[in-house]
């Protein structure tokens, strides 16, 4: 075991393979129990109630124990910026949520040349340029109907992800663009306090279109493939959703 604790690069990478195996187990189960789940929500409730200083306090360990683990990829944003430019005038302010080191508000910013703000529930969030400490389920006043385009892959550590997704499409400005990244590796089966919304695509594509009349918002594209996820995940996908 001394070998594993030479440095805590290795204890994480040790710490992931162990939950990652564990995760494993559970979802075949869970699987099998409950083989037409497409989603499923794990509440943290007290009493009853959210508790929200609960599901802070686990969000921020999980952030501190991962805090030298960069999940998405430059190529993966650079390819989401040139659609962007391509797709979305006039580009000045985006929102990225649940960012943990900031990488990706800075790459945003690098290929689009624009204010990004990037949100992250730990205390961490101040070790890092552009980014501020925040919940992602709630939004400034200032920046309702106003942000030009909103990028997440932390979809799965909502408490309650339909509300989530409405707080975020009510700061879309008209034409803006919302890009929800998800992965075939959260599942349904395999929940956690940490994660807590599990999702197959199709579950969570019919969640988006649930609220496309109320939000005013449609799918326009999806990117998706094996070839778009970061090692160690098997298939990524971006769901782009347009306010119309």
């Amino acid at each position: 075991m001394k070998k594993f604790l030479k440095s805590d690069k290795k204890v994480l990478i040790l710490s992931r393979k162990l939950d990652i195996k564990l995760l494993v187990i559970i979802t075949i189960i869970l699987k099998r129990i409950f083989p037409s789940r497409e989603i499923f929500q794990t509440k943290n409730l007290k009493d009853g109630k959210l508790d929200i200083d609960e599901y802070a306090r686990v969000q921020t360990a999980g952030n501190k124990r991962k805090i030298d683990y960069l999940f998405e990829t430059e190529k993966n944003v650079k390819m989401l910026s040139d659609y962007l430019l391509k797709n979305l005038d006039d580009i000045k302010f985006g929102l990225c949520h649940g960012t943990r080191r900031g990488k990706e508000q800075e790459w945003f910013n690098k290929y689009l040349n624009a204010k990004v703000l990037g949100t992250e529930i730990s205390d961490t969030a101040t070790n890092f340029l552009n980014t501020i400490q925040w919940d992602f389920h709630n939004v400034k006043d200032e920046w309702v109907g106003n942000v030009d385009f909103i990028y997440s892959n932390a979809i799965d550590h909502s408490y309650d992800a339909k509300y989530c997704l409405k707080q975020w499409f009510s700061c879309l400005r008209k034409d803006g663009i919302c890009i929800v990244n998800g992965t075939t590796n959260n599942t349904p089966w395999s929940t956690t306090k940490l994660d807590l919304f599990g999702y197959t695509k199709e579950g969570l594509k019919s969640l988006i279109e649930e609220l496309a009349d109320e939000c005013g918002v449609k799918i326009e594209k999806t990117f998706e493939g094996k070839h778009l996820a970061n090692k160690g995940f098997s298939e990524w996908f971006y769901f782009m959703i347009r306010k119309i």
